[in-house]
């Protein structure tokens, strides 16, 4: 057994078995856990074992369904050549596992479509694939989340320890997406550059901030260290989105003069008209020479609205 792969059988009942694959590295389902029972028939080994995945109703990849089935030659669920179908004394368990881990949890799932798997290698085709791996993460979040709320039986200690091990670098994984890499290219935090050119849709990487803040607290919760840092991964896309989109533009930023007019246009009190006040007529280095006990001095000739202290000592904050 590689070491990503996690098998429990039941003394009483040799016919059941629960294994657990582990998301390899490169791929959209990284770091994940992916939960599937086993039913070995009365007339096992000459007929194929019956499997189970733990969908949780998420159609995840083209090969597994989100009613738990697992379609596969070996399986004899898929139709295929004859050296792919389940071959009496020879196929085995193990061969049924490993093929879920590198045919079906691959780098580029979008192809195992029969219909689509021509298009390997085209530019629609990749393009396709990218966003199908966008999405196929996002599912791959919604299965972690559920996992480690509803861990199942005989392995919370298992999904507890693997998730204390791996919070870290998929959280790291995570904001490398929302900056823009390809989902796939980082791997224990490190990005290859060639993969990561192309950045995906705002859409995926704000659901990606969702799922993390999702994620954050329950990890932390569950023991993983070092993950405090990616609190605030959520709302930090949309922070940036928000603030950051055309900071370099020349007409960003309004004169200190009209944000601080604007602002004390906002703060009158009803009944007064504009026209009983005058404009301010302070320089924007004056102002921000001012500090917090200045209020009176910040006050234009004739306002006679008491207007509370901390207001100004916020405008000056801002626009420090």
């Amino acid at each position: 057994m590689p070491d990503t792969i996690f098998v429990r059988v039941y003394e009483g009942r040799l016919d059941l078995l629960r294994a657990v694959i582990g998301g390899a590295a490169g791929t959209p389902y990284h770091d994940g856990l992916f939960f599937f029972d086993v039913h070995y028939p009365s007339n096992y080994p000459d007929t194929p074992p019956l499997v189970h995945y733990h969908a949780h109703n998420l159609r995840l990849n083209p090969n597994l369904y989100n009613c738990g089935k697992v379609c596969l030659s070996l399986l004899n669920t898929w139709s295929g050549r004859k050296d792919e179908m389940w071959t009496p004394n020879k196929s085995n368990m193990l061969q049924v596992l490993l093929s879920i881990q590198a045919l079906v949890l691959n780098t580029k799932p979008y192809f195992n479509e029969p219909g689509w798997a021509s298009s390997a290698g085209t530019v629609h085709g990749e393009k396709s694939s990218q966003k199908y791996n966008d999405s196929t993460f996002i599912l791959s979040c919604r299965t972690i989340l559920y996992t480690l709320k509803n861990p199942p039986k005989h392995f919370e200690d298992y999904v507890l320890g693997h998730f204390r091990l791996r919070a870290h670098p998929f959280l790291l994984a995570c904001k490398a997406y929302i900056e823009g890499a390809q989902v796939g290219c980082v791997v224990e935090g490190v990005q290859d550059v060639d993969e990561g050119q192309t950045s995906s849709s705002s859409h995926f990487k704000s659901e990606v901030g969702t799922m993390a803040g999702n994620l954050v607290p329950i990890f932390i919760q569950k023991g993983a260290k070092n993950c405090e840092q990616f609190v605030c991964l959520g709302d930090a896309f949309r922070l940036a989105k928000a603030n950051y989109t055309n900071i370099f533009k020349k007409d960003f930023y309004e004169p200190v003069q009209d944000q601080v007019a604007a602002a004390v246009s906002q703060a009158l009190p009803f009944g007064h008209s504009h026209a009983q006040y005058q404009p301010f007529h302070y320089s924007a280095a004056q102002f921000m020479k001012a500090d917090s006990g200045a209020s009176k001095k910040l006050k234009p000739s004739g306002f006679t609205s008491n207007i509370h202290p901390t207001f100004f000592k916020g405008c000056l904050n801002f626009v420090k």
